[in-house]
């Protein structure tokens, strides 16, 4: 944009905004195999949850979701699955956060194994990225705040 020649410069918008998109794309580069692991996950985790019962705070630093999801590896370690879906559901939420979820859907040890084995292999970056695009999929969770919930005002 600040080229001195005139022919050198952007001529419209959508100059500048392909050079940006493509920058920003050569700098994400999950394989496929990475994208399935994710994928796999993150589709569990949405079909684990029914509501939301209050606004979540969700979790965007990847060091807690990685340590509270090493504990949920630790203690499902021996199982084919996981047994207790709320606390898999809770590496990714603060500690306030009220929902309710389906205790009865299997979540393969397995794909959480991979995943989290994705993300303590992932660079910072991409482990924001992936903690990123974990919290758009839980926004799309519907939120129903109870009436029987106390509200300070």
């Amino acid at each position: 944009m600040c080229e001195t020649k005139l022919s050198l410069r952007y001529q419209s918008f959508n100059d500048i905004f392909a050079d940006l998109s493509s920058s920003l794309f050569s700098q994400i580069n999950f394989s496929d195999n990475d994208k399935k692991k994710y994928k796999e996950f993150a589709d569990c985790l949405i079909s684990a949850i029914s509501v939301f019962e209050s606004y979540p705070i969700l979790e965007s630093d990847p060091n807690p979701i990685i340590e509270k999801l090493g504990n949920v590896i630790k203690n499902n370690a021996l199982e084919d699955k996981i047994m207790g879906n709320y606390n898999l559901i809770s590496c990714f939420l603060n500690k306030n956060d009220m929902f309710r979820y389906y205790p009865s859907t299997i979540i393969p040890m397995n794909i959480v194994n991979n995943f989290y084995k994705l993300l303590i292999n992932s660079n910072e970056e991409d482990k924001k990225l992936i903690i990123s695009n974990i919290n758009n999929r839980l926004n799309t969770i519907k939120v129903k705040i109870s009436p029987n919930i106390y509200l300070p005002f």
